[in-house]
């Protein structure tokens, strides 16, 4: 039995032009967000580059029970739409998915004496938005929010990566 691929839905005002290979590695496919990879890549660039700005890791709370609760099919479209919600908060800056419950956000030449507000507004936004799970029932949810900033002396991606995880469980830690 063959299974045929899923169809994306596109707005007919606006016809989808094709993706180049740049685009494919850039973006995924199916959500719009930039890839893991790319935005890693980016951030190895900044740090070369001596850029400011900050990288943000967000972490969704409670997707265990989530996840328990509606279901792997319902979570995935409630992850789809947070990182649709955190990408309008950080735009045009790219933000990237890292697993099931966490994403990534790249400000580059952002004054960084505003990572905090920024760090604070993207919680709020996803506190602030109500989230469809089935026909009459919404869902808030609550994040934490680490961030580093870039001039502060990582070597590479990982390492910049591994300081605003530990962030971001702070910010668990005391919320």
């Amino acid at each position: 039995m063959r299974i045929a691929p899923p169809t994306t839905k596109f707005s007919v005002s606006t016809p989808r032009q094709p993706a180049s290979r740049q685009d494919l590695a850039r973006n995924h496919p199916d959500t719009g967000l930039a890839t893991r990879g790319w935005l890693l890549q980016q951030v190895d660039q900044a740090l070369a580059d001596g850029a400011r700005g900050g990288l943000f890791f967000i972490e969704v709370a409670s997707a265990l029970g989530l996840r328990e609760r509606y279901g792997y099919a319902a979570f995935e479209r409630l992850m789809t739409q947070a990182g649709t919600c955190l990408a309008r908060t950080v735009a045009p800056a790219p933000l990237a998915r890292l697993n099931d419950n966490s994403f990534l956000a790249l400000l580059r030449d952002e004054d960084e004496a505003s990572l905090e507000r920024i760090a604070h507004d993207l919680r709020n936004s996803l506190a602030a938005q109500g989230f469809t799970m089935r026909e009459d029932e919404q869902v808030q949810l609550r994040s934490a929010v680490g961030y580093a900033a870039l001039s502060g002396g990582f070597e590479d991606a990982g390492s910049a990566l591994e300081a605003t995880e530990r962030s971001a469980l702070q910010a668990r830690l005391h919320s």
